[in-house]
């Protein structure tokens, strides 16, 4: 999760995607880039352009929130559930195809 009113917020974001990658190995785990503080419209210093951008490089999903303004908060959590269970169904059939 990133501020899109803090540029610097979102600069972090490579080394944190790369520190998850780190931990996470070699193993396929679903993610999601988030923006935060939509609601503040005249600070934005980061586009949802370039952000979007930077996910589908990564190859993540990305998503915009306010908290203060609760929208769209259950969004990312939607979108990591579809994933999940989308990994699910491919992990469990391959399990089955070896037995």
């Amino acid at each position: 999760m990133f501020d899109v009113t803090d540029r610097s917020s979102f600069e972090a974001c490579p080394l944190w995607t790369q520190k998850v990658k780190e931990l996470a190995k070699n193993s396929s785990v679903p993610g999601i880039l988030i923006g935060n503080k939509t609601d503040l419209i005249s600070l934005r210093d980061v586009t949802e352009t370039e952000a979007r951008q930077f996910a589908e490089e990564i190859g993540i999903k990305y998503c915009e929130l306010s908290i203060k303004e609760a929208r769209n908060v259950l969004e990312p959590f939607n979108i990591l559930a579809r994933d999940f269970y989308k990994l699910y169904q491919t992990t469990a059939g391959q399990f089955r195809e070896m037995l």
